[in-house]
């Protein structure tokens, strides 16, 4: 248990608290990292013993958009006290496997900080924090103990690598009573390969997209667009049951661009530059 007394006077007013989740071990993510590893397929099989360590793929949680910072990790302030290091890197983790959890069986996750030191270092002062991960079984049964330490760095020195900028707002956001604004980053186009297993690497190797392909940037992905523009509909017609929704990618668009979602019409919409021309549009048919 971590004692508030030893914690360092920036993390006055902070208290660690258990977040406790109910999950199931899913056989989809399992099969994917499988994949990845060329490894047996029939491991993501219902009933099958987790793999060791599988489950930081089987249980991942996406955190909100909003909750994001500008390194693409949550930020900081909440579940993990507020910190004068902006640098986030992964240390290390002790891992006790006391059984291990079915493909398709339901767990209880429970994370909570346990430990909370500031230290100092070849590169100055630094914070290290210690995680608490316990799964257990639906009955309560000790299955996963983890421990991950996480250490928070000073920021880089001046004119070193390109500083991180903070995003200029959430993804998608309201623009007005009849329009919405879309702005992705990097950390989204990452998010959206992943959860769509689209590998393609004009999304998120801006070396090769800008090298081999020629493109000035990174592409945003056309279905992620459309979703996009099924995402307005569904916010601003809840009240109405979407029939058929068709969309036409009419130009790129690259990592940088920002775009307004518009109605056209009752049944047609447009997203595109601000005050330009239109990356996409969509029809749509309510039942």
């Amino acid at each position: 248990m971590l004692d508030p007394s030893t914690l360092p006077s920036w993390a006055s007013g902070w208290a660690p608290t258990v977040e406790s989740r109910s999950a199931a071990i899913s056989a989809h993510p399992v099969a994917g990292l499988a994949a990845l590893l060329d490894a047996e397929p029939d491991l993501a099989t219902p009933g099958a013993p987790l793999p060791p360590l599988w489950h930081w793929v089987a249980l991942s949680q996406w955190p909100p958009g909003s909750h994001v910072g500008p390194d693409g990790h949550p930020r900081t302030g909440g579940f993990l006290p507020a910190t004068p290091y902006p640098r986030r890197m992964w240390v290390g983790t002790a891992v006790e496997l006391a059984s291990a959890p079915a493909i398709g069986s339901d767990v209880v996750v429970d994370r909570e900080v346990t430990d909370l030191v500031e230290k100092s270092g070849k590169q100055g002062d630094f914070a290290l924090v210690t995680v608490t991960t316990t799964i257990r079984s639906s009955t309560g049964e000790p299955l996963v103990v983890e421990r991950n330490q996480l250490a928070y760095r000073q920021p880089a020195a001046a004119g070193g690598a390109e500083q991180l900028a903070t995003p200029a707002g959430p993804w998608l956001s309201r623009a007005g009573a009849d329009a919405w604004r879309f702005a992705p980053d990097p950390v989204m186009l990452m998010w959206f390969s992943a959860l769509t297993a689209n590998a393609h690497r004009i999304h998120y190797d801006a070396p090769y997209a800008t090298g081999v392909e020629g493109y000035p940037s990174l592409l945003v992905h056309g279905p992620l667009m459309a979703m996009i523009l099924g995402e307005v509909v569904r916010r601003d017609d809840a009240d109405r049951i979407l029939a058929s929704i068709s969309v036409r990618a009419l130009r790129p668009m690259y990592l940088g661009m920002t775009a307004t979602i518009t109605r056209t019409s009752d049944t047609t919409l447009a997203l595109g530059a601000d005050d330009g021309p239109a990356y996409m549009t969509a029809e749509v048919s309510y039942r």
